[in-house]
């Protein structure tokens, strides 16, 4: 971790309460580790709520455009990956909730959520999704809202070339925000294992 970030960490925690025992540094290390770990929380709650609206949008516009087959198909290929994504979502929320059994050994749970997360943001799995996703997506929405078959949208040039630059727009926008958002979670997960390896020493 670089030396500003230390500072800073000890800084806040000093401004709060000087001196402390060691229980009393012990508490407020935990209170930060855990309100870290509410926001990687956050994000996986944020995740799971946009791919239930997603699902939610595949059920209605599939069941309005029921005759197309490939339409149909194109659906159900999309809410796969997302239901996939989806029950990942939860199970690494579970992973990161805390119990009343934990709190009996709160350095080992925590030491292993950290653990989790630390291989969870080397997996870059979901960002190579993001463009076969974003495919399948707009194609979705662009024959729900067009009316078009889904061979019609192919078909159509003008709204073929709206397809492609609305893609890589959406592309642009997916990808910039998916680094911000591992940028500060990488941030976060080195403020995290310095307060776990602060817990150790004390």
């Amino acid at each position: 971790m670089e030396t500003n970030e230390l500072k800073n960490i000890w800084i806040e925690i000093d401004d709060i309460l000087t001196p402390k025992t060691k229980n009393e540094l012990k508490e407020i290390l935990l209170s930060k580790t855990k309100r870290i770990l509410s926001k990687f929380r956050w994000f996986l709650m944020t995740s799971i709520l946009l791919c239930i609206g997603v699902i939610t949008f595949l059920i209605i516009a599939s069941l309005e455009i029921k005759n197309d087959i490939l339409y149909l198909l194109n659906n159900a290929v999309l809410a796969i990956i997302i239901i996939t994504l989806l029950l990942y979502y939860i199970k690494s929320y579970k992973k990161l909730h805390f119990n009343v059994r934990e709190n009996y050994n709160v350095y080992v749970s925590l030491n292993n959520k950290v653990q989790f997360l630390s291989k969870e943001l080397k997996n870059k799995l979901e960002i190579t999704f993001i463009p076969f996703l974003g495919i399948l997506l707009i194609l979705s929405i662009n024959v729900f809202y067009t009316s078009k078959s889904f061979i019609g949208t192919f078909q159509d040039e003008e709204n073929l070339w709206g397809l492609i630059f609305g893609f890589l727009i959406g592309m642009l926008i997916a990808f910039y925000f998916a680094g911000k958002i591992s940028k500060y979670q990488k941030k976060e997960l080195r403020i995290l294992q310095n307060y776990l390896n602060e817990l150790e020493s004390i």
